[in-house]
């Protein structure tokens, strides 16, 4: 059973799209320092997108450190040893390339889509962004006040505030799922920026990350150039995701507390990726609850 789905916005699919009639490569493999790779090779659409997930989400968290990986995926884009934070936006744009990052649960996820000649200038930014940020001194009470006014949006927010009351019906077991991904004010007014940088120092090493490559590119220059700038000491060990002790057995919640709406909640045992009635079991569950035109 599987309840982790990985799922690249439709922004980036549409943007390395390739045409019908274009043959289509797909590989795997594993770099020296322990980075899984994915690579989707679509010749023709001029574009590539370069996603990179990071084991670092609100579950690899502690309690005193909660909203760690957030805070941190905000700190990231602050500058590196090579670049400013100016620099390193200049970096982007000069390359006409987007450059983004969300955080989740289980995971960070950081991508870039750029034109495919500019293959390694946009790697080059990605790899230093992940592994050689400095996390500015100056730059760290600006994004804690950044992160805090998002959390006071997401507070004021009726459907933040129902997905997370969900987040509890479900995982009412499972403290290290229960933990918000922003953290709490709490923690947020409390980290220090030693024990993010401890945090990161811990997390974003290449064994942790996996990568998926699509688009138009050269297969055998994109290994030789992610083998290259994705090389880091292997020595460290980031924290292992936790395993969570999920039902076996369906259940149903429902939840109208505070509002006018009531949410249900259906839990159900499902195929995990890689079974045949894997993709059966997305279509269903996304036409009894993916949105609101959902049945």
């Amino acid at each position: 059973m599987s309840r982790l789905i990985l799922l690249v916005p439709a922004l980036l699919l549409a943007a390395c799209q390739a045409a019908p009639e274009t043959a289509q490569v797909d590989f795997e493999f594993t770099t020296p320092d322990g980075m899984t790779v994915r690579m989707i090779v679509n010749e023709g659409s001029g574009l590539f997108a370069s996603n990179v997930f990071v084991g670092a989400g609100s579950t690899r968290e502690t309690e005193a450190t909660a909203g760690s990986s957030h805070f941190l995926e905000h700190l990231l884009f602050n500058g590196t040893t090579t670049l400013t934070q100016e620099e390193l936006y200049a970096a982007v744009d000069r390359i006409g390339a987007y450059n983004n990052a969300t955080t989740k649960r289980e995971y960070t996820h950081y991508m870039m889509v750029a034109p495919h000649e500019e293959l390694g200038a946009a790697l080059g930014i990605q790899s230093a962004m992940l592994l050689d940020s400095t996390i500015p001194e100056d730059k760290f009470e600006k994004e804690r006040g950044i992160v805090l006014e998002e959390m006071n949006k997401d507070a004021d927010s009726a459907t933040s505030v129902r997905v997370e009351r969900l987040h509890a019906m479900l995982e009412a077991d499972e403290p290290d799922f229960l933990r918000p991904v922003l953290g709490t004010p709490e923690t947020i007014a409390a980290l220090q920026r030693d024990d993010v940088i401890d945090y990161y120092r811990s997390q974003y090493v290449p064994s942790n990350m996996k990568l998926l490559l699509m688009g138009d590119f050269d297969p055998d220059q994109a290994r030789a150039l992610i083998e290259e700038l994705f090389a880091a000491d292997g020595s460290r060990q980031a924290r292992p995701a936790p395993r969570a002790g999920w039902p076996t057995e369906s259940r149903w919640s429902v939840d109208g507390s505070d509002d006018e709406l009531i949410a249900i909640a259906i839990q159900m045992p499902a195929p995990g990726v890689g079974h045949p009635e894997y993709a059966a079991m997305e279509i269903l569950a996304d036409a009894l609850g993916g949105g609101d035109s959902a049945r």
